[in-house]
């Protein structure tokens, strides 16, 4: 509910750029504090941190999805794009044997990191194409 809150004052878009960016540093942050791994507040306040940055993620991006759905098919669409955002939670899962082969932990976050920068330039990109973020845009037939 806090989220939602702070969602609504400062708009969609800042709010998904924001929190791309947030789970980046929350990466790299984690890479640079490697030698902190093994001290059990580390661990709490980086999992604390990422399920707080993924729940602001979605209830910025699931409103900013439902905004590109033809009102006519609003339901279904809606429901493609959110099975495409649970595909990407399955291919992650999948390459984490492949990234712990790589370099351990720190070649899953640094995925973790350039997801999160794909993530925001995908949206910033989105953003900039005059979405609307005030209104649900209904056509008029």
């Amino acid at each position: 509910m806090i989220l939602g809150i702070l969602v609504d004052k400062i708009g969609l878009k800042p709010a998904a750029l924001s929190g791309f960016f947030l789970l980046f540093a929350l990466a790299v942050f984690a890479i640079i504090a490697r030698p902190g791994w093994d001290q059990a507040w580390f661990v709490v306040v980086f999992a604390f941190g990422y399920l707080i940055i993924d729940l602001y993620l979605k209830v910025s991006i699931n409103p900013a999805a439902m905004r590109l759905c033809d009102p006519k098919v609003a339901a279904t669409q809606f429901t493609l794009y959110m099975a495409i955002a649970n595909l990407g939670i399955t291919v992650a899962s999948a390459s984490l044997g492949w990234l712990d082969s790589l370099g351990g932990a720190v070649s899953m976050l640094a995925a973790m990191a350039i997801a999160a920068l794909i993530g925001l330039g995908l949206f910033a990109a989105y953003a900039s194409t005059g979405f609307n973020t005030n209104a649900v845009q209904v056509s008029a037939e």
